[in-house]
């Protein structure tokens, strides 16, 4: 019995071992393979030409699992949907690598084979070409997804059906520098565990509490920095029970209103208005009544006798 399982824990740690070291250089190549520090494997992919580099290495990856997957400085134009079936990747980044579609076919989603390893997924500047935006997102498939970046890529459209059906166990959404005008009105509103949300550098001029799920209980982070919104719903911020920081630097807005910051004051700890033209008159008197959030960050534009001034600087008596 005791032989028996000696064998078979050879066995497995075989198995264990040919999963979490790295292929052979040979078979992978213009790619390499770094062990590191952590468990399991890390790839680099820099400079390929052509899919069909990137096709013969993925292959010579068949059955191995990897901690890390970078796709770096590439013109692969679209990527198979199933270039990675056979692979296990935690968290997966496509950087500088120009693109004009993740999926071969409109009818096949990206990343197939990743459906239960992928947990990061990271996509910075792929869609540069103002001719060929990225224009439509399915990624309901990988439901292991916690954390999602688009960085830099052109998004003039973020229509309801890129989130309608998840990823639902999705944590984190981050659609930075983005070009985005317009938003559906629920584009967000079926990922329910979001935790932080962020959409800035965009062209952004009006947002809706209808846009995310409710309640959101579990969004602690929202951010909209760098857009061009003037005014929030009155119940934008409503049945966000975990709300601590709010993010918007750098729009047109004028004022702190009370309808809409009140119901949600108490439980801040960050607002960051850096950017926005505020006028400092008894408009925002109201939030010199109650606790301040610990790190808040505006500036005065008028009246003319507070210009320059910080909100943390300000007190009742300058509105007397």
């Amino acid at each position: 019995m005791k032989l028996l399982f000696f064998l078979l824990f050879l066995t497995v740690s075989k198995s264990l071992s040919q999963q979490y070291s790295c292929p052979s250089k040979e078979d992978i190549k213009p790619c390499t393979c770094s062990t590191g520090t952590l468990p399991k494997p890390v790839i680099f992919c820099n400079g390929l030409s052509s899919i069909e580099q990137l096709l013969r290495a993925t292959k010579g990856m068949e059955n191995s699992k990897f901690s890390d997957f970078f796709l770096e400085k590439s013109n692969l134009s679209a990527l198979p949907s199933d270039i990675f079936r056979d692979i296990e990747i935690q968290n997966l980044e496509l950087s500088f690598t120009k693109l004009n579609a993740l999926s071969e076919s409109l009818n096949r989603p990206p990343f197939l084979g990743l459906e239960y390893s992928l947990e990061s997924l990271k996509i910075t500047k792929a869609f540069t070409n103002d001719t060929a935006p990225l224009m439509r997102l399915s990624l309901s498939h990988l439901k292991k997804l916690k954390t999602l970046y688009l960085i830099g890529n052109t998004l003039p459209v973020i229509g309801n059906d890129w989130f309608e059906s998840g990823p639902y166990n999705l944590w984190e959404l981050h659609l930075l520098d983005t070009s985005t005008k317009n938003i559906g009105s629920h584009a967000f509103n079926a990922l329910q565990e979001l935790r932080t949300f962020r959409l800035t550098g965009g062209h952004i001029t009006d947002v809706t509490r209808d846009m995310f799920s409710s309640p959101a209980y579990h969004l602690e982070r929202l951010d909209f920095s760098n857009n061009r919104i003037a005014s929030l719903p009155d119940n934008i911020f409503s049945k966000m029970p975990s709300l601590q920081k709010i993010y918007l630097e750098n729009n047109a807005l004028t004022t702190i209103s009370e309808v809409v910051f009140a119901q949600t004051w108490s439980q801040l700890s960050t607002l960051s208005l850096y950017g926005n033209p505020l006028k400092c008159d008894k408009d925002i008197r109201w939030i010199y009544k109650y606790r301040m959030p610990e790190y808040i960050q505006g500036n005065c534009a008028a009246p003319e006798n507070l210009i320059g001034r910080t909100l943390v600087t300000l007190s009742l008596a300058d509105f007397d």
